[in-house]
């Protein structure tokens, strides 16, 4: 045991090291060249004589579609952070009880497979109600997309590309 977290901490310090070595300790954490190359763009563009800034001024983007098309994507979210909370709390609920209830069995090896069993349902209660929200993510996400370009913008005009995939 000794040996294996001697050597994991040299291994680790040694990616470490050659990471801040090489391109910076900002970068390794993903901070440091990508971020100040995409300012060094941005600064050498001219956004008179780009094709893309042409077009993009000759849109008009609605910013009351787009103000509400932001409204209804987070309220969106919101509404399924919050389901995903009720279910597992509720899930959380169920196995205390189903615990508590185990506890009266005793016979060690029925409490055990009742405990198994509660544990068993509230990792997939838990995993249900993840796979919904993440479905329910995505689908909000499309439909933000759908909605800003109806509003003849881009979801990067916002100031960046924001993906949301919560993992817990």
């Amino acid at each position: 045991m000794k040996k294996y977290v001697i050597f994991s901490v040299v291994v680790f310090s040694a990616f470490v090291m050659a990471n801040s070595a090489q391109a910076g300790l900002l970068d390794f954490f993903g901070l440091g060249k990508a971020e100040v190359k995409r300012a060094t763009e941005v600064k050498k563009r001219n956004p008179d004589a780009s094709p893309k800034a042409a077009k993009a001024s000759a849109r008009s983007v609605d910013v009351a579609c787009v103000k509400s098309a932001l409204d209804k994507r987070d309220t969106a979210i919101e509404t399924s952070v919050d389901a995903y909370h009720v279910a597992v709390s509720a899930a959380l609920k169920i196995r205390k009880e189903a615990f508590k209830a185990a506890w009266d069995n005793l016979v060690v090896t029925d409490r055990n497979a009742a405990m198994r069993a509660a544990t068993a349902a509230y990792q997939m209660s838990v995993k249900d109600a993840r796979t919904a929200m993440k479905t329910s993510h995505r689908t909000i996400w499309d439909q933000y997309k759908t909605d800003m370009k109806a509003c003849k913008a881009q979801p990067s005009d916002e100031g960046g590309s924001i993906q949301l995939d919560v993992a817990i």
